[in-house]
């Protein structure tokens, strides 16, 4: 019989391919919103450190229920309930044991929770989170000298050019992959602290939250920027800097504190 390692192992892949097949063929076959491969790469980090560091021991009947259970969730027709269901099994993998695979298990939870969270929180808080937006982007774009009005999550221009802030440029899809990039750098190599993870976390939160409504700020100027930062080579410019800008901090991370640390 496969070993409980290997079982849950295949429960958990199956459980990240079933939530990321749907949006990955409408992403090929419609030419829609691309899926996020960022929380799929940090499933796959999480899973080759899980795997390397959990032990190989016999498979018991409460982890037969749960591997069952957790594989008939899967079946269900929405990528959320796969989500949760690798969760579930990340968790109980190394429930009770004091296990070295401890922190690629939060690894996976983190990466498994990212867009059921990040969608719950949209739909509860979709009204305060996009006037936020709005709000705060109607002000850089005064600042470069653009006279706006900002009504919730609609920014008008004295121009006549108007822009909506919808859930799809919303700030926090941004602000929760910079979260979830830290912490799995940070459980990756080592650095475990609260304090570490949490500052290190809300820091770039915090960039990215600027850099996203400087954007949306400059698209409301006119409509000749809204094209260019929206659909053109800008929109390419503005993802592939924050890409930048989470790498410069984590390489910052590594430079000021050069004290070696256990990895998983």
């Amino acid at each position: 019989m496969p070993s409980r390692r290997s079982l849950y192992l295949i429960a958990m892949v199956l459980a990240a391919l079933n939530a990321a097949v749907k949006p990955v063929l409408l992403w090929l076959l419609s030419d829609g919103i691309a899926p996020n491969f960022l929380v799929l790469m940090c499933v796959a980090i999480g899973l080759m450190f899980w795997y390397g560091n959990i032990e190989r021991t016999r498979t018991t009947v409460q982890d037969g229920v749960i591997l069952i259970g957790a594989t008939a969730f899967c079946m269900l027709p929405f990528a959320i309930t796969s989500w949760l269901a690798l969760a579930i099994l990340a968790c109980a993998s190394t429930w009770r044991k004091r296990s070295r695979a401890r922190h690629a298990t939060a690894i996976l939870i983190a990466s498994a929770l990212r867009l059921p969270v990040a969608s719950g929180l949209m739909a509860l808080f979709a009204g305060p989170l996009l006037t936020l937006d709005g709000w705060v982007a109607g002000l850089i774009a005064g600042f470069f000298g653009q006279a706006v009005s900002v009504d919730g999550n609609l920014i008008r221009s004295a121009a006549g050019h108007s822009v909506f802030v919808m859930s799809g440029c919303a700030s926090l899809a941004n602000v929760t992959d910079a979260m979830l990039i830290w912490m799995v750098f940070c459980l990756a190599t080592g650095r475990t602290g609260a304090r570490e993870i949490l500052g290190g976390a809300l820091g770039l939160a915090i960039l990215l939250f600027a850099s996203n409504v400087t954007r949306l700020g400059m698209m409301a100027i006119s409509a000749e920027n809204y094209r260019f930062l929206h659909d053109g080579l800008g929109a390419s410019v503005f993802q592939t800097s924050q890409v930048i800008v989470v790498g410069i901090a984590i390489a910052a991370a590594v430079v000021l504190n050069k004290e070696p640390r256990r990895a998983l």
